[in-house]
């Protein structure tokens, strides 16, 4: 299986290879409608985030990117939810964040962690990328694309934090 095959058994709620029930796609059908409702009336993000937590059980990985393309689909710009994902952000992006933080003495505190699948993670994550992205004067798409694309050229380069993204 692909990346996504480890994930298997926390979406569907069976092992690779297996057949999930149909109880369980109603159960996704019923909370991703649910939740495109929510972003379409304009419900906060948070609540939203906490209604597919609850409705299912997902990782903050897959919530995040779920909240990220039904934003995009619903027609939203910018800013647009920001996904999280394990390998760039919480390995590679964000210790280098934090490192640049501590070993430049940005004017403001060295921020928490965004590991774990809470709100209170991803929101730092995604107000992080939200500022930076208005201190380069660019989207926070543009921040992510050019951050995915340092990524995965297996740069060994750590993102330029020179501007405080304050």
């Amino acid at each position: 299986p692909g990346t996504m095959g480890k994930s298997h058994l926390k979406i569907y709620g069976v092992s690779y290879g297996d057949c999930p029930d149909q109880d369980r796609f109603t159960k996704i059908l019923v909370g991703l409608n649910k939740a495109w409702q929510s972003l379409v009336t304009g419900r906060p993000l948070e609540e939203i985030w906490s209604q597919l937590c609850s409705d299912l059980d997902w990782s903050a990985v897959m919530i995040s990117k779920c909240l990220h393309f039904m934003a995009r689909s619903a027609g939203w710009r910018d800013p647009v939810p920001t996904p999280i994902d394990y390998s760039m952000v919480r390995r590679w992006l964000w210790p280098a964040f934090k490192n640049a933080v501590g070993s430049h003495a940005m004017e403001w505190p060295r921020p928490g962690g965004v590991n774990g699948d809470s709100w209170e993670p991803y929101n730092r994550y995604m107000s992080a990328i939200r500022s930076w992205a208005e201190v380069r004067q660019w989207s926070c798409m543009e921040i992510e694309t050019a951050l995915f694309s340092l990524w995965r050229t297996g740069s060994k380069q750590s993102p330029d934090f020179e501007i405080s993204p304050r």
